[in-house]
């Protein structure tokens, strides 16, 4: 039995990152509370033996929908399948889409893949000071 969570949401919103760029900010890179809470969630996750995470790139509109997936490829998640593109049987493809609420590009992440990926993000600023 596969152990993995389901996320069902994650918002992106580029004119609030624009204005955390604009406003000088070096609070955890420009994605700010957002990276700090889905870290926490996922170390709790992979805490209580969760390996895996996945989602669904909705395609409500095709350039929306590339948008999506290029930001959770850039986060870690790698494709897995497009519902609804026919190429699964039929009540696969449907039982999915009833999950997932909709058609679009299935994708799953390794949480420690992940972890590790963005841990950078939390490191203190360097302070480049010249050697003694």
């Amino acid at each position: 039995f596969m152990r993995y969570v389901h996320l069902d949401e994650m918002r992106i919103f580029n004119a609030e990152i624009r204005k955390i760029k604009c406003e000088g900010s070096t609070a955890i890179g420009a994605y700010g509370a957002g990276l700090l809470l889905g870290s926490f969630a996922l170390c709790r996750l992979r805490d209580g033996g969760i390996k895996s995470a996945e989602l669904m790139a909705i395609n409500d509109t095709g350039y929306q929908h590339a948008r999506l997936v290029r930001y959770y490829e850039r986060m870690g998640f790698e494709v897995v399948r497009v519902l609804g593109s026919g190429d699964v049987p039929v009540l696969t493809d449907l039982l999915d889409q009833m999950t997932w609420g909709g058609v679009g590009t299935l994708m799953r992440a390794d949480i420690d893949t992940i972890l590790g990926k963005w841990s950078h993000a939390f490191d203190p600023p360097s302070r480049n000071k010249p050697p003694p």
